[in-house]
């Protein structure tokens, strides 16, 4: 009998068709995180569709001609549906600008997904009814107030009563958005990563707390959690909740553990029609720094190289939209409007800040569109070569369908550029064939871009030098790699810009990681933090260095001084400061090649042939052969804590194993990579359909630079 299955999208279509009744006729507006998740998951489009509302809009930039498509036909003014991905507080001067805007609106109903018990009081305390106190606030606020009446869901009481509209606050829980049928990441512009992502520990390099000294001020508040710790675990609670899963949850790393502890703590809400889950299910969760190289590991993979290309151009330009139909969320009566490029503007931005890439922002992504997760799913696991000759061969055979002829007629061998660009400008000249053959296009202009030859070349140049230190050369060849590659960037064509080689650097320390001891002696060390501060010195084009923050001015300055070959006591200073900066970032290397440090099964990163296996696809086997995975600890609240000691204490050993459920949730604290979607997703191909179902979520979806500004940020 085979197991049961979860179905990422599925499950949370089924999720919005149950408030369904509150959409039909309204402007819904989406802030940036429900935007990216409900956009890329079920489609604006299914919305309008198949939920009956009269518009979606984007609430940040609300207008008064949303309501118009609304009122056609005669029709009253519409109510207003508000989904928010933020804390209510964080969220109040949007909400609050929409409602003046609509005064003559019969409703507000707020989709909140961070539940009751994810609002802190202003005294600190977690757990109050905020969602009624958000009501009143917004009663009190308004120019006119509101009525009695209706269902207000989590708040258990009716809205306040006054005028001629009716204010809500209701639990939706947290949307993801998926990649792929099997991965999934939490919306990147939304408050559980902006929030969070700046911390070390939402970004998966937590370290183990520091218990407080026993009557020190730090003591009492030592339960209570960190912001950055709540939010992060009611917004998985809510994923759990959309999927309909109850969790038992195992951890990997410090950051994960304090997670854990703080999701056991709360438990999955029930859904939103009040029922409780009935599948069970397993919830890894691990932390970043256990495995980084994947996020920074440069392979020869189509996708991956599509995907760096799109992070790397990311305009948050107004004026520019990324493709003909790339917002998820765009108003009904104008497509592709400038208020929805100003909200693609903001989501990219955002992300920046969030370190992860924006999927929202790339215009091929469509994993809403089962025609286009065809394609994708196809092109997933191929070679650059191979997949450049799929998509010509896609471009082929829509100009067959639709009798269209290209000008530059097709070359025997590897496709190049220019034949590509052809067949998509053969097929762009009708608009109504452009408009039915998009995800063809879409994807053959973002393979051209991926095939520029100037990021290409670099990236074959990290790719020769990851396989070259794959080949475990000795911490001092390792140390030479690294000064010979640092030296290159200050010539005048130089291939490899600074950021490329710490990204290596990231690379070198994960993977030394794999042997006992240091990865390296402080001495060669403050030789390669030597190396990197004359880098920087020396270089003119100190804009390319974002990471160095407000250094980056003032050595600016100091370029100047010693131009004038001025040598003072704040240049010294400067140069003191540089280097105090580059060893938090080198403590933070060493946290990382320290990370897996006493474990057993999941050591090491590297096979017998010193190749590659990540570290999710590592765990994800580990569960198909049923193995105990006695590297993870298993996340319990303080209470289940002390039963379970009392229990083992009296012989009651609990054997749990994180295969013992039907389905397995590999959650990675800091963010997944393309490569291990492909690589879980390979593991997941290899078995039968009577295994566990393993899901692959993430923080964000990560590209290198991504985690190089986080080490070196």
């Amino acid at each position: 009998m085979s197991q049961p299955r979860v179905d990422l999208r599925g499950c949370l279509n089924e999720s919005v068709h149950a408030i369904a009744p509150d959409l039909r006729g309204a402007v819904v507006y989406l802030d940036n995180g429900a935007c990216e998740a409900l956009g890329l998951t079920i489609g604006a489009k299914a919305l309008f569709a198949d939920f009956g509302a009269s518009n979606v809009c984007d609430l940040g930039n609300a207008s008064p001609q949303d309501a118009m498509m609304g009122m056609l036909g005669g029709g009253g003014y519409p109510p207003l549906v508000i989904f928010i991905t933020q804390l209510l507080p964080m969220a109040k001067d949007s909400i609050t600008k929409a409602m003046k805007i609509h005064p003559e609106t019969p409703q507000v109903m707020v989709f909140c997904s961070y539940s009751v018990d994810a609002h802190p009081n202003p005294s600190g305390v977690i757990g109050t009814n905020a969602y009624m106190d958000f009501e009143k606030a917004l009663g009190q606020q308004q120019d006119h107030k509101f009525p009695r009446g209706g269902n207000v869901g989590p708040s258990l009481e009716a809205p306040v009563q006054s005028g001629a509209a009716a204010v809500r606050v209701r639990y939706f829980p947290f949307p993801y958005s998926i990649i792929t049928p099997w991965s999934f990441v939490l919306p990147s512009p939304g408050d559980s990563t902006s929030r969070w992502a700046a911390g070390d520990l939402g970004q998966g390099m937590g370290v183990e707390p520091v218990a407080p000294v026993e009557g020190s001020s730090d003591a009492a508040g030592a339960s209570a959690p960190k912001s950055e710790v709540s939010l992060l675990s009611h917004a998985i609670l809510g994923v759990a909740c959309n999927l309909g899963v109850t969790l038992e949850t195992f951890t990997l790393g410090p950051g994960a553990a304090q997670i854990g502890q703080e999701i056991s703590k709360f438990g999955v809400p029930p859904a939103l029609d009040g029922s409780t889950a009935e599948v069970s299910a397993t919830l890894i969760l691990v932390d970043r720094s256990m495995d980084m190289i994947s996020p920074v590991m440069h392979s020869d993979n189509l996708v991956e190289r599509m995907l760096t290309a799109s992070s790397q151009i990311r305009d948050p330009s107004p004026t520019t939209s990324t493709s003909m139909d790339s917002t998820p969320c765009t108003s009904k009566y104008v497509s592709m409007n400038e208020r929805s490029n100003r909200a693609h503007a903001s989501a990219s931005l955002k992300a920046d800040q969030c370190s992860g890439v924006s999927l929202s922002s790339i215009g091929w992504f469509r994993p809403y569109d089962e025609n286009w997760m065809r394609h994708f799913k196809e092109l997933a696991g191929r070679r650059v070569k191979n997949g450049v000759v799929l998509v010509r061969k896609w471009l082929k055979e829509a100009m067959r369908r639709e009798s269209v002829s290209q000008a530059t007629r097709s070359k025997t061998g590897s496709p190049q550029t220019d034949e590509l660009r052809s067949c998509i400008d053969a097929l762009m000249q009708d608009s109504g064939v452009a408009f039915r053959q998009r995800i063809q296009i879409e994807l053959g202009q973002t393979v051209v871009q991926s095939l520029d030859p100037e990021p290409s070349i670099s990236q074959e140049v990290v790719s020769r030098n990851e396989r070259q230190i794959l080949m475990s050369p000795t911490p001092e060849e390792l140390v030479q790699i690294v000064l010979d590659l640092l030296a290159n960037t200050r010539k005048a064509q130089a291939v490899l810009s600074l950021m490329d080689v710490l990204g290596l650097l990231v690379f070198i320390y994960s993977l030394r990681g794999d042997e006992e001891g240091d990865a390296f002696t402080p001495a060669e060390e403050q030789f390669m933090m030597n190396a990197i501060i004359d880098g920087v010195i020396d270089d003119d084009n100190l804009e390319q260095h974002r990471w160095l923050g407000d250094l980056r001015h003032r050595i600016k300055q100091m370029q100047r001084s010693l131009r004038r070959h001025e040598s003072n006591y704040e240049t010294t200073a400067l140069k003191l400061e540089f280097q105090d900066f580059l060893s938090g970032c080198f403590e933070k290397l060493r946290h990382i090649s320290a990370a897996r440090r006493g474990l057993r099964e999941l050591r090491r990163l590297t096979g017998l042939n010193q190749d590659y296996i990540p570290l999710t696809r590592q765990i994800a086997s580990l569960v198909y052969q049923d193995s105990k995975l006695e590297d993870l600890s298993r996340a319990t609240s303080l209470l289940g804590g002390l039963l379970k000691m009392g229990l083992g204490r009296l012989g009651f050993q609990n054997k749990a194993k994180p295969g013992d459920h039907p389905v397995v949730i590999l959650f990675v604290v800091g963010g997944i990579s393309m490569m291990e979607v492909r690589e879980v997703l390979a593991e997941i191909e290899d078995q039968s359909p009577w295994k566990p179902q393993v899901l692959l979520g993430g923080t964000c979806l990560l590209s290198d630079r991504d985690v190089a500004r986080r080490v070196w940020g």
